[in-house]
């Protein structure tokens, strides 16, 4: 298959956007606080000092660059587009306001909002600020103005921040004189060059504000900031619950108590280890979206081995490491994202060992699409192999395995189990991969925590022997990057579905086992999936499902690009080289040997998902238990093949079921400035076309591909596109296509129909409005025989078929080879017809055709 070389991943990645609304509704425009102290901007700020082009001329280093760390300043955005501190200038009494506001609320994260006014403020783009602190006591005006465009004097910075701390009696006429007595008691002016009645500039602003937080004891409404500069240990260590531990800009502090990675909430902690360490300078990630995030790990591994300044080995108890290797150890944490290891480039073994990630994450700092509070994380083509390994995490997007940026693992005869968490307040469901923490509703799933996540170009992950558990969301998952590897041999994947409420996903956690996406090709060998939902869900790529009965051991060969030595036009108007993906020339991993078993997939609801172009292949014995359909196909060219004794048991009688995407219908709203999924799903009542009048769109539509041989087939297959809103332009989707062929071996006791459809609830009744806390209840129709025009079937009977009609149906192409069977009648164009009518007419009719049970 050609490919381009250039992959765009955010592109191919988003099913979110492309795969489940057929078209990127990406705007790289976000609104970001530029300054710090001026009002939002369309365009970034400095993310460190080394983007302050004026940092050399800052005297409060220290000050600026904590202050840049914690984010309350962040530069100022010159006509150039670079970004300086500008340490000279002056600040304004509503720059000031709004950044003591957010020093206060830098750990309470309370919003900043109030009531208290004053006659000059309104409409001004401090108002927030200026009202917070005043209801707070720490501002006050003169006269009922407050005067937000003046510049604010260095005494007046200083009793506002005494105020923060809970200093009182800074008032009446001889204020300055208080202030300055209380500031110099404090140490507040430590470092400052001139506080006093004149305009104070930005770098005296930023060493009162540094000297405020790291002297304050957070009893007031003022943190306490502790920063720890170099690993520490203590007998004992206090956090009150205003208080903030950090370390200087690209250091992190890691808190070890009692052996444990330990989240630095409040309390009283013993045999305490605060460990500093570096912090990344480049970002081994291949989404960019969050930017360098803190990753901080037990154990980190580059391609030079063991990197100690960016270890916290304090949290690794028993066992042995070394630059190659781990074994039998235990890395346990109540942290929010740390990590136990990361391997960032090089190889690296783990054995018999076991991770505990148990910290409370809610989402707010983790990320599976960065590897942020993953439990193992591979990088920069890196090799990572586990084995013997027990890892457990909860926490919102907390992975056990994190693989990317053409890294390659392989767990084997290990468990994982990945629980998931409680998302915090206010979470938005979204397509916006720096935010998301849980998967798209319009998916039809819940969940905030996928067991695994394979990412960037040409990664692979292989999972053998190995029992793979998550909550909800998804067990394994492939996920913006393009030609992905993912490999399961004789390994147990499930979702357990604690905590749930769904009328469908009665044994099963709501979620997929795997997830197909930027041409991934996806194996599965003597695979077990226990699913809510659906066995997989595919928008790109290919998988197969067979069993683990292999001739020869498996080696598992990562993809490449080779060249052709053609050219393409892309869409800018550019030729580009264009490439085949083939296998590499030397495996990865070798010497994988099978336990003869065959693939079986229990699910409550669907056995596959398709909103994406793909291929799916059902072979060698794989069995396929479903309640509701067993391919649930809502948009793409889609190949479906099902062969070589392969069983599909589904109890409501449907094989194939196609419908309009109905992931576009519910839609996005970028109001926020994010593609944020609307939180409602509408339908007229009555099915369309039938009970009431719409114009389908018979062109532009994609085509379905079912094939079957050597099977013996029971179930329905409906095409019941061209229905629904969500298309282009804002109209109807365009009908899509079946074509069905039986070939081979292959029997089918069922009918083949275009219908109409509705959405129904799990009693039947149509479900004409259903919000986001019922995202179950997408994908699942009931169909009524119906040919609108546009949803055309084609079947082919082949090689001795057999197709035993059930009930009438409606297609629009038969072909018929000579020694098939056709167990029913025919009817074209109202004209009954049989199998032998059909042949001497050269094999194939069309028009309206109606097959029903003889």
């Amino acid at each position: 298959m050609e490919k381009f070389k250039k992959q765009l991943a955010a592109f191919i990645s988003i099913v979110l956007i492309v795969g489940l609304f057929g078209t990127s509704v990406f705007a790289e425009t976000t609104e970001v606080d530029v300054s710090g102290e001026t009002p939002a901007t369309a365009v970034n700020g400095a993310a460190s000092t080394l983007e302050l082009v004026d940092f050399d001329k800052v005297d409060a280093k220290e000050a600026v660059s904590l202050l840049l760390k914690l984010g309350l300043i962040n530069g100022k955005v010159q006509a150039d587009k670079k970004v300086a501190y500008e340490p000279d200038a002056k600040l304004t009494r509503a720059e000031i306001a709004k950044l003591v506001a957010k020093a206060v609320t830098l750990v309470s994260k309370e919003e900043i909002k109030g009531t208290k006014s004053f006659a000059d403020i309104k409409g001004n783009w401090a108002t927030d600020y200026i009202q917070y602190c005043a209801d707070k006591g720490i501002i006050d005006g003169a006269g009922g103005a407050y005067n937000p465009d003046n510049n604010v004097t260095g005494l007046e910075t200083a009793k506002m921040l005494l105020a923060a701390m809970g200093v009182e009696g800074l008032t009446g006429s001889d204020w300055a004189a208080r202030t300055e007595a209380a500031a110099n008691e404090k140490g507040l002016l430590k470092g400052t060059k001139a506080v006093n009645g004149t305009p104070v500039d930005r770098d005296d602003a930023a060493q009162l504000i540094y000297n405020a937080l790291t002297i304050s004891d957070g009893s007031s409404k003022l943190p306490q900031v502790i920063v720890v500069s170099e690993t520490t240990e203590k007998a004992s260590f206090t956090i009150g619950k205003n208080t903030l531990v950090t370390a200087p800009e690209f250091k992190l502090v890691t808190m070890v108590a009692d052996g444990r990675e330990t989240q630095m909430d409040a309390g009283t902690y013993n045999n305490v280890t605060l460990v500093v360490t570096d912090k990344l300078k480049t970002n081994p990630a291949s989404f960019t979206g969050r930017g360098i995030e803190d990753y901080r790990a037990a154990i980190y591994v580059d391609k030079n081995g063991l990197n100690k300044s960016l270890s916290v080995t304090q949290a690794i108890s028993g066992g042995t490491y070394t630059d190659t290797e781990a074994s039998g150890i235990k890395i346990d944490s109540t942290g929010r994202n740390f990590k136990g290891i990361i391997v960032n480039g090089g190889e690296y073994t783990v054995k018999d060992s076991t991770i505990n990630l148990i910290g409370k994450a809610d989402g707010s700092d983790t990320s599976d699409f960065t590897g942020l509070g993953s439990a193992v994380a591979a990088f920069s083509n890196a090799k990572v192999t586990l084995d013997g390994v027990e890892i457990n995490t909860e926490g919102v997007a907390r992975t056990a395995l994190f693989t990317d940026s053409g890294a390659d693992t392989m767990i084997t005869d290990s468990k994982f189990k990945v629980m998931g968490g409680t998302l915090y307040p206010g979470y938005v469901n979204t397509a916006d991969q720096t935010k998301m923490v849980a998967p798209p509703w319009v998916l039809g799933i819940t969940g905030n925590a996928r067991g695994t996540n394979l990412m960037g170009n040409f990664s692979t992950a292989t999972v053998v022997r190995t029992e793979a558990t998550a909550n909800q969301w998804g067990v394994l998952s492939t996920d913006s990057g393009s030609n992905m590897l993912l490999t399961v041999v004789d390994s147990v994947l499930t979702l357990l579905g604690e905590g749930q409420k769904d009328p469908y996903s009665t044994n099963y956690g709501s979620g997929y086992g795997t997830y197909i996406i930027g041409d991934a090709q996806e194996y599965f060998y003597g695979t077990t999936f226990n699913v809510g939902t659906y066995a997989s869900i595919l928008t790109g790529g290919k998988a197969v499902y067979a069993s683990s009965k292999f001739d020869k051991p498996l080696d598992i060969y990562p993809l490449k690009q080779k060249l052709t030595g053609r050219t393409r036009t892309n869409s800018t108007g550019e030729e580009e080289e264009v490439y085949d993906i083939v296998k590499e020339d030397t495996p990865v991993f070798t010497g994988i040997t099978g336990q003869g078993k065959i693939t079986t997939i229990n699910s409550d609801a669907f056995g596959f998902m398709a909103h994406n172009n793909g291929e799916l292949v059902i072979t060698d014995g794989t069995v396929v238990n479903t309640d509701n359909a067993t391919f649930l196909i809502k948009a793409g060219d889609v190949q479906l093949t099902v062969e070589d004794g392969a069983q599909l048991n589904t109890k409501d009688g449907v094989i194939l079921q196609m419908i309009d995407n109905d992931d576009s219908i519910v839609g996005v709203d970028f109001s926020q400035g994010a593609p944020n999924f609307n939180t409602d799903f509408y339908e007229k009542a009555g099915y369309p076309d039938i009970d009431y009048d719409i114009d389908v769109k018979t062109d532009g539509g994609n085509t379905v591909k079912f094939n079957a041989t050597d099977v013996d087939l029971k179930g329905n297959l409906y095409n019941g596109t061209g229905y629904f809103g969500g298309g282009p332009g804002g109209g109807l989707q365009p009908a899509d296509k079946l074509e069905v062929t039986l070939g081979k071996g292959a029997t089918l006791t069922g009918t083949i129909s275009a219908t109409s459809v509705i959405h129904v609830d799990e009693n039947g009744k149509q479900n004409t409005h259903f919000t986001i806390n019922e995202y179950y209840y997408l994908g699942h129709v009931a169909n009524k025989v119906h040919y609108n025009g546009g949803n055309d079937i084609s079947v082919t009977i082949k090689d001795g078929a057999v197709w035993n009609v059930t009930d009438t149906g409606i297609i629009t192409s038969l072909t018929v080879e000579d020694g098939c069977k056709i167990n029913g009648t025919i009817k074209v164009d109202g004209r009954e017809m049989t199998v032998a009518d059909i042949i001497a007419k050269g094999g194939t009719v069309k028009g309206t055709i109606e097959v029903s049970k003889k």
